[in-house]
C-alpha cells in the first residue's frame, strides 16, 4: 500500500487506509495541531511519498464542526501517536483537502488539511513499539515488546495496568516488524500483527504466485513487507539487524560500567566490523581491558578485530602506529558499579546481514571525507594514505545505517581517525571537531 500522487488539483490519496501517524501540537498559543503519516499495516511509507505533502510530510488538522469545543482537549489526550482512519468510504470522503489558509510567510506552512474526525486514538492492542528494557518507560504505545539482542518478547504493559495479554516470543526476522524513521530522524521499531483481513489478502496473493519448492529460504528479506523489489527489502533488513546488534553492544557495555548509547554503539560496531585493528582507550588501562573482555564476549569469531588497550593519553606501540595507524575507540567510564551480568553472543546472522550486504560505491561519502581532512590540513598535517582509505571505508558504511546524522558520523570519525594521528604528531593536539 502506498501514497499515490494524483493528477494536478487532486492531492495525495490516503483513502481506504488505516495509518499510524505522528501527532504534534506545533503552535500552543494558537492551539494548532498537525499530523504526519508513518506507516500502514502493509509497511512504512517511503520518505519521498510522505514528502509529497511538503513541510516534512505534515497535514494541518482542522477541527470538525461537531467537536469545535472539545478539539483541543481530545487532541492533547491522544499523545504523540494516533491513527488516521480513512478505511470506510464515508469516512474518507473529503477528509483530506488543500489548505485554504496555506501561507508559509504567515506561519501556515502546511499545504493540506485533514479533518479531526479522521484522527482517532491508537488502540493498545493494534500495534506495539519494540524497545530495549531500559527504554520501556518511554515506549510510545500503550503495550510494547521487549528486545534483548536477537530475542523479542511481549506484549508487556506499562506499570499500573490491571491486566496484560500473555507474553510470547517473536523471531527477529518476523515480517511484521517494521523500522520506522520518526520526524526527528531517529528510528523506532514497531510490531504490527497481521489482521485477519490483511492475512486473507496476502494469502490470496500467494495463491496467484507459482510455487518454487526448490528455492532457498532467505528470511532476512522477509523482515518487511513493503518496498519495490528484493533490494529495497534487503536494505531495510540491514537496518533492522543493525539496530538489534547496536542495542546488544550498548546494553553489555553499559552493564560493564561504560557510558554509551545506541548511536555510539552503532558507530563502534561499524568500526569493529571493518577494521583489522582497533585501539580501546579507557579512562585507565584496567577499564580498557574490561572493555576488551566485554566486546570479545559479544562478537562471534571473525567479527572481532585485533584489540589494543590503552589509557586515553597513552599511544602504545608508537613505531608501529607511525608505520600503519589504526583507529581509536574512546570509552568513558560511568560513576556506578558494574553489573555482574552475562550477555549472549551477538547473533552471527544479524551481523552478517548488517555488515555483509553493502552495495556501496568507493566514493559515496567523499564529501564527508573532504570536510574532515580539510580540518586536519588546517592544523598543518595530512592523514597517511592508508588511514585515508580506512576513514573513507568507515564513512561509507556509517552513512547507510539508521539514526546517524552527518555531524554525528563526522564527530565520531574525527575522534577515531584524525585526533589520534594529530596526537601522535603533536604532544598537545588540537581536538577541534570537523
Amino acid at each position: 500500500m502506498s501514497l499515490r500522487k494524483q493528477k494536478r488539483g487532486v492531492i495525495v490519496d490516503l483513502n481506504g487506509q488505516l495509518v499510524l501517524a505522528f501527532l504534534q501540537e506545533d503552535d500552543t498559543r494558537r492551539v494548532l495541531f498537525r499530523v504526519r503519516p508513518l506507516m500502514t499495516e502493509h509497511g512504512v511509507f517511503p520518505p519521498e511519498e510522505v514528502e509529497e505533502f511538503e513541510n516534512e510530510g505534515y497535514l494541518r488538522i482542522a477541527p470538525d464542526r461537531p467537536e469545535q469545543h472539545t478539539f483541543k482537549e481530545r487532541m492533547r489526550s491522544l499523545g504523540c501517536l494516533c491513527l488516521i482512519d480513512l478505511v470506510g468510504a464515508d469516512a474518507a470522503l473529503g477528509k483530506v483537502r488543500p489548505n485554504k489558509n496555506y501561507a508559509p510567510d504567515r506561519n501556515e506552512p502546511n499545504r493540506y488539511i485533514i479533518y479531526s474526525d479522521a484522527i482517532t486514538a491508537l488502540p493498545e492492542d493494534l500495534l506495539y513499539e519494540v524497545v530495549s528494557e531500559d527504554k520501556s518507560a518511554g515506549a510510545l504505545t500503550g503495550q510494547y515488546y521487549l528486545r534483548s539482542g536477537g530475542r523479542i518478547s511481549g506484549p508487556y504493559c506499562k506499570s499500573g495496568a490491571l491486566s496484560c495479554p500473555a507474553s510470547h516470543t517473536l523471531m527477529p526476522d518476523n515480517e511484521r516488524l517494521f523500522l520506522v524513521e520518526m520526524p526527528d530522524k531517529t528510528s523506532r521499531m514497531f510490531y504490527w500483527p497481521q489482521t485477519e483481513e490483511s492475512g486473507d489478502e496476502e494469502a490470496s496473493e500467494r495463491e496467484k504466485q507459482p510455487e518454487c519448492p526448490d528455492a532457498p529460504l532467505q528470511s532476512h528479506e522477509a523482515l518487511v513487507s513493503q518496498g519495490e523489489g528484493a533490494k529495497d527489502k534487503s536494505e531495510l533488513s540491514v537496518k533492522l539487524y543493525f539496530v538489534l546488534a547496536a542495542e546488544g553492544l550498548a546494553q553489555a557495555l553499559r552493564a560493564a560500567g561504560f557510558v554509551i548509547d545506541e548511536t555510539a554503539a552503532g558507530q563502534a560496531l561499524v568500526l569493529l566490523a571493518h577494521s583489522k585493528k582497533v585501539q580501546l582507550a579507557g579512562d585507565c588501562l584496567a577499564d580498557a581491558y574490561l572493555a576488551e573482555k566485554t566486546i570479545k564476549s559479544l562478537l562471534p569469531e571473525g567479527f572481532c578485530p585485533e584489540l589494543i588497550c590503552s589509557s586515553p593519553d597513552l599511544m602504545i606501540q608508537q613505531e608501529e602506529f607511525q608505520k600503519s595507524p589504526w583507529p581509536v575507540l574512546r570509552l568513558k567510564s560511568g560513576d556506578g558499579v558494574p553489573e555482574n551480568k552475562d550477555f549472549d553472543l551477538l547473533d552471527e546472522k544479524e551481523l552478517l546481514s548488517a555488515f555483509g550486504k553493502a552495495d556501496i560505491k568507493p566514493d559515496d561519502q567523499l564529501h564527508l571525507f573532504d570536510r574532515l581532512h580539510s580540518r586536519v590540513k588546517a592544523q598543518g598535517q595530512t592523514l597517511p594514505l592508508s588511514c585515508r582509505r580506512d576513514l573513507l571505508d568507515y564513512l561509507n558504511q556509517a552513512a547507510r545505517l539508521p539514526g546517524l546524522s552527518e555531524e554525528e558520523i563526522l564527530a565520531f570519525a574525527w575522534a577515531a581517525f584524525a585526533e589520534p594521528w594529530l596526537q601522535h604528531q603533536n604532544p598537545q593536539p588540537n581536538s577541534s571537531q570537523p
